[in-house]
């Protein structure tokens, strides 16, 4: 045997515990605080995935309700589209009804002129005469 040649050993490893102090972890406590830290940071994790979670669900409302508001602007829209439209057709009836009036009192004032110029007096001048 050469001195750098280690001794083979054909043997089974020992299942003895000699010398598994070597073997341990020599912080400990640290070991211990890491494995709480992660718990500690598991926990604000799922507190922050719920905040995320309530989050959405407050945005989601906020949508509907923006939709909803949506629904009802249109509505009013239309509403007031109508009322517009009863108004355009008010003031056109309003005009037709003038014009009639006009073409009504005209009418009868270019009838009473036109017979009362024909004969050469003014009709004031007729009435104050026939009230006498």
């Amino acid at each position: 045997m050469s001195k750098y040649n280690a001794p083979s050993c054909n043997a089974l490893p020992s299942l003895s515990n000699v010398g598994s102090v070597a073997l341990a972890p020599k912080n400990l406590s640290s070991k211990l605080s890491n494995a709480a830290s992660a718990a500690a940071c598991a926990v604000c994790a799922a507190v922050a995935l719920l905040e995320a979670f309530v989050a959405c669900v407050v945005a989601v409302d906020a949508d509907v309700a923006a939709l909803l508001s949506d629904v009802d602007a249109f509505d009013a829209d239309v509403a007031a589209a109508v009322a517009l439209f009863a108004a355009l057709v008010a003031l056109v009836a309003a005009a037709l009804a003038d014009d009639v009036a006009d073409a009504a009192s005209t009418n009868k004032s270019h009838l009473a002129l036109s017979v009362f110029e024909d004969k050469g007096c003014e009709p004031d001048d007729v009435c104050a005469v026939l009230e006498m």
